[in-house]
């Protein structure tokens, strides 16, 4: 799959990144996301949760393989959601945690510079992973892309 070009763009900045999963039932589960990296070679993206907040998100992708993934710049609202299928999970590699480092510093910046005092934005990544053996990557094939940005375009099918 193609994936947009303000996507590639925006997931290498300070976005909010939400994990959006269901049960066997259905029943919703929704986490929040760091260290996003797209692969528009092979129309994926990678992203890191924290293993210990997170476990019935990794369980419910050990069952359905179903994801959704809501990436948002907190300065301009632009929004896109990703929907897919996780076809693995892992550990992660120093990349990965190099990619979180950049990912939450960036989005200190971001949410800061839109008036979130910088404690509370440190502490809503710090609780989460800061013990980088239990994070996990996940790698979502993507298969459809939407707009969420709010407006006249919004939940349209990209």
């Amino acid at each position: 799959m193609l994936l947009p070009d303000d996507l590639l763009r925006m997931a290498d900045t300070g976005v909010i990144v939400i994990v959006g999963t269901r049960d066997a039932d259905g029943l919703p589960e929704v986490s929040r996301g760091w260290g996003v990296r797209v692969l528009p070679e092979c129309g994926a993206l990678e992203i890191c949760v924290s293993s210990h907040v997170c476990g019935r998100t990794l369980d419910n992708l050990a069952n359905n393989q179903q994801i959704a993934v809501t990436i948002t710049s907190p300065s301009s609202y632009r929004s896109f959601q990703v929907k897919g299928r996780a076809i693995e999970t892992r550990s992660i590699a120093p990349l990965d945690l190099e990619l979180i480092t950049r990912h939450q510093r960036a989005f200190t910046d971001e949410v800061v510079a839109v008036g979130m005092p910088e404690p509370s934005a440190v502490r809503l990544f710090s609780i989460e992973m800061e013990d980088a053996p239990e994070i996990t990557n996940i790698r979502v094939l993507v298969e459809s892309v939407f707009n969420q940005t709010p407006g006249p375009g919004a939940g349209s099918r990209l």
